[in-house]
């Protein structure tokens, strides 16, 4: 009596592995930025804009001084929805402490719960009063991650 495996292993037609090396770092990457982009973490312009009461055409001429920035997903520039958690200001000041680093750096920076912060993100930390511990870690993560 012959038996057929539970699960037969995948045919080449079935199963492509995952691409290696830098051409898989960067689809990886962009596979993460549309997740951001369909979970809200990424907005589009017309949005942000919207939500901050500024019009579309401040945001280049803000992100040229440095004090917002924007990832490109597939064409379409997009703006991080967690700067919105932050008053104008305090946005600006931290956008501008967190220097020349790349748009994707600069959105983890804000997302994720930081160790000198006691496990804290940019907003909560910020609302609790610590903008300038704020501002030292995101001169420091940007000299280390540019250095």
């Amino acid at each position: 009596m012959s038996r057929e495996p539970r699960n037969p292993p995948p045919t080449t037609s079935s199963f492509e592995p995952p691409k290696r090396g830098i051409s898989g770092a960067l689809e990886r990457g962009r596979l993460r930025l549309l997740e951001w982009e369909q979970s809200g973490t990424l907005i589009s312009a017309d949005q942000f804009a919207g939500l901050a009461g500024v019009p579309v055409t401040a945001l280049p001429e803000a992100e040229a001084r440095h004090e917002l920035f924007s990832l490109t997903v597939d064409g379409r520039t997009l703006y991080p929805a967690e700067l919105l958690k932050l008053e104008p200001e305090v946005a600006t000041v931290v956008c501008y402490a967190l220097g020349d680093l790349d748009g994707a750096s600069k959105l983890v920076f804000l997302l994720r719960g930081h160790g000198a912060l006691s496990g804290k993100t940019v907003a909560d930390a910020v609302s609790q009063g610590r903008l300038d511990q704020v501002i030292a870690l995101a001169q420091a993560f940007s000299r280390d991650t540019t250095s």
